[in-house]
């Protein structure tokens, strides 16, 4: 992909090398999508990095998958969503340095495609849809507030829980509230089930 048009080069469902995981998830179980880009400065990097959001909405949408499921080529490696000096993999260069701006476009697009519509100012979308989730991390803190910045209310253990309503908290990270009203998790630990 690059500032003009998409290409595919391999099936969805064809094992791509793309993740420096081996055998593991990211090469076998995600689809890679590189951005071509000109450098920290090139002219022509907005229009390129618009048409990955686009591309990277348009597939999770047709897998019926959540922004969680949107990963750098280096979370494989245990260094997600950053620069790492040294790192075999620091993909994509030119977007991890505002990853998590990138992420709010790839949400916004995934949004208007599952006909949500965000809010004016663009930093909280909220859903009344209820959903489940299946809580991926060990012990997840229950926050007061959708955002790291509110108190820790509790611990949820992993299991099925449903969603009432979302939010976007600092750094573009989707929030999401408990069923039972005794606050919010993050999504990037949930999967929609």
């Amino acid at each position: 992909m690059d500032d003009l048009r998409a290409w595919q080069n391999l099936r969805e469902n064809e094992a791509a090398w793309h993740a420096s995981d081996g055998t593991g998830r990211g090469n076998y179980g995600t689809v890679a999508i590189e951005v071509i880009m000109d450098g920290p400065e090139g002219k022509d990097n907005a229009a390129a990095e618009a048409n990955a959001a686009r591309l990277a909405a348009s597939i999770l949408h047709r897998h019926g998958l959540g922004i969680d499921r949107l990963y750098t080529h280096n979370h494989w490696m245990g260094q997600a969503d950053r620069i790492v000096p040294g790192a075999r993999k620091n993909c994509p260069v030119y977007i991890l340095p505002h990853w998590s701006r990138f992420k709010a476009a790839v949400r916004k697009q995934l949004e208007e495609l599952d006909g949500k519509s965000p809010t004016a100012d663009g930093t909280t979308a909220e859903s009344k849809v209820p959903y489940v989730v299946r809580i991926t991390a060990k012990d997840l803190n229950i926050r007061k507030g959708p955002g790291t910045n509110y108190s820790v209310v509790g611990v949820i253990k992993p299991g099925a829980y449903t969603i009432v309503s979302e939010a976007v908290g600092p750094g573009a990270t989707m929030w999401g509230k408990l069923k039972s009203g005794v606050g919010w998790v993050s999504l990037d630990f949930c999967r929609k089930v």
